[in-house]
């Protein structure tokens, strides 16, 4: 069966992510036998950053879906065919026993060469390396243990997220009593925290499980998918940390000054980022990363920075495209548009896709300083700490100050420590200089 027969009707899984073999399926928006039109929603896949949409390419009939939902499936495996004649076009068929064949190599041979649609020419005439995919087995109880309760809780009909429902039990407030933001009118960790007064009915009551009653709680495709991604990440790349504290008051006041004299609105992070993006131009050994598969360093010839967004799925990567070519009012303007795209889960591909660096910042949660982890294939991530206040002796007189722990991890198989070390410094003079965040060059 040559590809071109399958190109025009067939929707397969993309490659979403530049480290991703496999995707999870969230979703399926649509039924066998129904009517779309080029660019209806068909699916939706879970990356290690975001779930992304799958649209249709073409009008026409759904012949057939080859995919379910929460199983996973690799890169370029057929998903849902599309044609004029639905489910009577006869290259169904075809499919579907390709389909069979592939699923009886990934059995008999995992860890070997499968066959693909090759975009080259016939089908199964290219053999290309599988990665192997490990199977996570959970396990259900059938019914409760004894004494535990959960999952009678789960249905009471309130739907919330994870963060949401172990706030509300935090804080004691009744999720009865809660409308919800989220789709479907999901209880979102912002619906707990704007609940008025009135909410809060009820003292914290104590728990009547049984000691050591527990019961197993599914990961969400997404969380899975970052859960996989990071503990690759800490396997194979050798980490190295560098921490500096730096003066902000000069940054503070530079940033208050902006804003009640000409109308400038930006955060500290959003200056963070500025800085950042020049201090890499400056030090482009530092905006690399490695290909694991090719086993050679990637030399980014632009500074795009990620900025890691949590979200109640997980942690999400949105990116500012050249950023050292940007000034700081559109850099504050594309954050503040990407954060809130990020946690409403409306983010597209290419505004999360690829990255030359990233920054992590806990210092609105009062987290004075820690090391994150590299998010491949980038080689460095910048973790942002807290503001805090210390007591400085200058010329006999002592005066309070403010400044903030930054952490550098790097790739030690592309960055030494002198390396990282520069960077730093010539980061610690920019933000300690602030005016000079307003050149662009």
């Amino acid at each position: 069966m040559k590809q071109s027969e399958l190109n025009e009707c067939i929707i397969s899984i993309p490659k979403a992510s530049p480290t991703g073999t496999s995707y999870a399926i969230v979703d399926i928006k649509v039924e066998k036998g129904k009517t779309v039109k080029k660019g209806d929603i068909l699916f939706s896949i879970a990356t290690d950053k975001a779930t992304m949409e799958i649209e249709a390419e073409l009008d026409g009939i759904i012949g057939e879906i080859y995919i379910e939902k929460d199983k996973e499936y690799g890169i370029n495996d057929p998903a849902i065919f599309i044609s004029p004649e639905g489910t009577k076009d006869p290259r169904i068929k075809l499919v579907r026993d390709h389909i069979a064949q592939l699923s009886k190599q990934k059995e008999e041979h995992p860890t070997e060469a499968i066959d693909k649609v090759s975009t080259s020419g016939e089908v199964n005439q290219e053999k290309q390396v599988a990665v192997e995919t490990v199977n996570k087995m959970i396990f259900v109880p059938t019914e409760p243990i004894e004494g535990d309760h959960s999952l009678h809780r789960q249905k009471s009909g309130i739907s919330a997220s994870p963060k949401a429902k172990k706030l509300a039990k935090d804080l004691g407030v009744n999720l009865s009593c809660i409308k919800g933001s989220g789709p479907h009118g999901r209880i979102l960790a912002q619906d707990v925290e704007q609940a008025p007064k009135s909410e809060f009915i009820f003292p914290k009551e104590f728990s009547q499980d049984k000691p050591g009653s527990y019961s197993y709680v599914k990961m969400s495709a997404m969380r899975s998918a970052i859960g996989n991604k990071l503990q690759a990440s800490k396997q194979q790349i050798p980490h190295f940390y560098l921490s500096i504290d730096v003066e902000m008051d000069k940054l503070v006041e530079f940033r208050r000054s902006l804003s009640s004299t000409y109308g400038i609105k930006a955060s500290i992070n959003d200056f963070i980022v500025r800085a950042s993006a020049m201090t890499l131009r400056n030090h482009m050994s530092i905006n690399q990363g490695f290909d694991n598969q090719k086993e050679q360093i990637i030399a980014w010839n632009t500074v795009d920075i990620a900025i890691a967004v949590a979200t109640d799925d997980g942690l999400i990567t949105p990116i500012i495209r050249q950023a050292d070519q940007k000034q700081i009012v559109d850099i504050a303007s594309e954050v503040k548009s990407l954060v809130i795209k990020a946690r409403k889960g409306k983010l597209k591909s290419h505004e999360y896709m690829g990255g030359s660096f990233t920054i992590s910042n806990l210092g609105m949660m009062g987290v004075k300083d820690f090391g994150a982890i590299v998010n491949p294939p980038q080689a460095a991530i910048l973790a942002v700490g807290c503001l805090q206040e210390y007591v400085k002796l200058e010329d006999g007189v002592c005066t309070n100050r403010h400044r903030t722990t930054f952490t550098l991890s790097c790739d030690h198989r592309i960055i030494d420590g002198a390396d990282g070390a520069k960077f730093l410094q010539t980061f610690k003079k920019i933000i300690e200089n602030p005016a000079g965040l307003l050149i662009v060059c």
